[in-house]
């Protein structure tokens, strides 16, 4: 059911979000195993839940989460450079405009929702920059 969105998502990442060296599903690379320094990741987070409703369509509304990440070496301070918060911005300003209205494959145009800074792993800039979508099935 999501393999095909995905698959649009990913190949319109690569062709908007130039700097982006890595664009993959969400699988908890944040574990040690991500080895890109800009990196998006494709996550669907929540359930989709489809509720009846008077004509018997279901129809399912939900979030597509892309994890804009970025690794970063602070300063023998621990800061950050503003030049690498900026590029880190600048990257997800790219994921915002390349999926504004996007339709990837059977699911309804994507909607800007949130951006969310997360700020838990040492050493990467993290953004989660949301979408919501539908999808309906008969």
């Amino acid at each position: 059911m999501l393999n095909t969105p995905y698959l649009a998502i990913k190949a319109q990442l690569i062709a908007t979000c130039l700097t982006a060296e890595s664009v993959q599903w969400f699988n908890m690379q944040y574990d040690g195993i991500l080895a890109s320094k800009n990196a998006l990741l494709i996550e669907f987070p929540d359930p989709i839940l489809f509720p009846l409703t008077a004509q018997d369509l279901k129809k399912g509304t939900f979030i597509v989460r892309i994890h804009v990440i970025r690794q970063v070496a602070s300063n023998t301070d621990g800061t950050i450079c503003d030049s690498i918060v900026a590029e880190h911005d600048l990257l997800c300003d790219a994921v915002q405009a390349g999926l504004n209205r996007f339709v990837p494959g059977s699911l309804k145009a994507l909607q800007p929702f949130a951006w969310t800074p997360w700020q838990k792993k040492v050493g990467m800039m993290i953004t989660f920059v949301d979408f919501t979508t539908s999808l309906s099935l008969k």
